[in-house]
């Protein structure tokens, strides 16, 4: 099981999430939500070919790795709903941005949706891989700029007993009031899409994406 499947599973979307309203289905959402982009030298972050919503990166016009967008209205999503009440935020009310209470409840409410994930990765990895020389490790979550929204960074990584990562994922995930905003990439053999095929290159990109990912124009 992917990382991304693994979210969409835990967040128990409906099966018209392909008609997503956030992302028409007929032009890459990255298109209209990119603003200033951050990379290394002689690489490049632009949208990916296609209306498939995610992120390329380039160097010398080689693909390094990708990073994928996914995008939930509360109608396709039951369970974040009730986190928000849990947080003290009625999921009917409009957004305030500005407001630092409502942020840090919003925050509360991200952070019970981490914690969930991690409990389904976990039990993931315990059900189906059962393999005695990894050990699985998950990031303390960390509030970050998500545009103009306060998100939270995440992540978790399978690393070897003998030494070396087996695979490692992180998100970055936002909640503008209508839709969870979901940012994913990793380094894992099994993925298909939102992957890096070498982990140092990864390691490289990231800190460039958070910087992008804090120039996004949300909301």
């Amino acid at each position: 099981m992917t990382e991304t499947q693994s979210t969409i599973n835990l967040v128990q979307t409906s099966p018209n999430t392909a008609n997503n309203p956030v992302n028409s289905g007929t032009t890459n959402i990255w298109k209209n939500l990119l603003g200033k982009t951050s990379s290394p030298n002689n690489w490049k972050t632009l949208p990916c070919q296609g209306s498939s919503a995610t992120l390329c990166v380039t160097s010398q016009g080689k693909n390094i790795g990708t990073v994928e967008m996914t995008t939930y209205t509360l109608s396709q999503q039951p369970n974040f709903p009730k986190m928000l009440l849990t947080a003290g935020i009625d999921p009917n009310s409009p957004a305030e941005y500005t407001n630092i209470d409502y942020q840090n409840k919003v925050s509360a409410a991200l952070g019970i949706w981490i914690a969930q994930y991690y409990a389904t990765i976990l039990n993931d990895r315990q059900t189906t891989v059962q393999n005695p020389n990894v050990t699985f490790s998950v990031y303390p979550p960390q509030k970050v700029a998500f545009g103009k929204l306060q998100g939270i960074r995440y992540g978790f990584a399978e690393i070897k007993n003998e030494g070396g990562v087996l695979e490692q994922h992180f998100g970055y995930i936002a909640f503008d009031g209508k839709a969870i905003y979901n940012i994913t990439t990793a380094f894992d053999p099994n993925a298909i899409t939102g992957k890096f095929a070498q982990l140092e290159n990864m390691a490289v990109f990231e800190p460039y994406l958070s910087a992008t990912i804090a120039d996004l124009k949300l909301p």
